[in-house]
């Protein structure tokens, strides 16, 4: 891993947003792509990262659907909250880094370090993730559009109401999938043979099925959100 003196990219710009139990919640509700590495205070390993890290988020400053982050699993002012947030994902070593999409959902997918830990490896994945730009339509699908354009007629009563609608949705669904899965894990450990294959079956199928339902709704409120905000600011 190579080092990057830090004045070469601190004069770009700030490097890494601080994602803090303060703010993580807004971020996950942002609708933007979420980069994060997770570290704690006096972790070596951490701070040789950043050389690598904060030059790849002074690239991305200017992507506007993406938030390149760091997250202080023990930030002071809220150490116990932030402890809950990096214990919901399991984080036993540091650094550890993860990204959040509609695909991923708020549980996100950790970034197979394989890929590299290099400035230019870390962009180079990011570039990958980056959702539907809802102003140029560039890496937009074609429901995203058909999406938008009925959208957009809507007045911003209609957006404000739909927006309600798919987070009560989006909620259920990931609560929905917590169940399915309890009961799943609950099932199986007693079962065998066949009776055991046919519950892993099911259950494969329905995470399937059931992801593909729940990006899709996270697309839409992604979208219904950019119209909120546009709304907003035309006011």
């Amino acid at each position: 891993m190579r080092l990057v003196p830090a004045l070469a990219w601190a004069a770009a710009g700030k490097g890494a947003e601080e994602i803090t139990p303060f703010n993580w919640q807004a971020t996950m509700d942002s609708g933007k792509t979420a980069f994060i590495k997770f570290v704690k205070p006096n972790c070596p390993k951490c701070e040789v990262l950043k050389q690598e890290w904060d030059p790849m988020a002074v690239e991305l400053a200017k992507e506007p659907s993406i938030v390149v982050g760091v997250f202080n699993c023990h930030w002071p002012k809220a150490k116990k909250k932030a402890q809950k947030i990096c214990g919901d994902f399991q984080i036993r070593g540091y650094p550890h880094i993860r990204y959040f999409t509609a695909d991923t959902g708020m549980k996100g997918a950790r970034y197979d370090e394989d890929q590299g830990y290099s400035t230019a490896k870390f962009k180079e994945f990011a570039m990958t993730i980056l959702p539907c730009d809802l102003e140029t339509r560039e890496r937009c699908s074609k429901e995203e559009v058909e999406f938008l354009e009925q959208a957009s007629k809507l007045d911003s009563g209609a957006v404000s109401s739909q927006l309600s609608k798919l987070k009560r949705e989006v909620a259920d669904g990931d609560n929905k999938e917590t169940d399915k899965k309890a009961t799943f894990l609950a099932a199986h450990v007693l079962a065998e043979g066949a009776k055991a294959e046919a519950l892993q079956k099911e259950f494969d199928e329905f995470v399937v099925a059931h992801g593909v339902e729940q990006t899709w709704r996270r697309k839409q409120l992604r979208i219904l959100r950019h119209l909120s905000s546009a709304g907003k600011k035309e006011l």
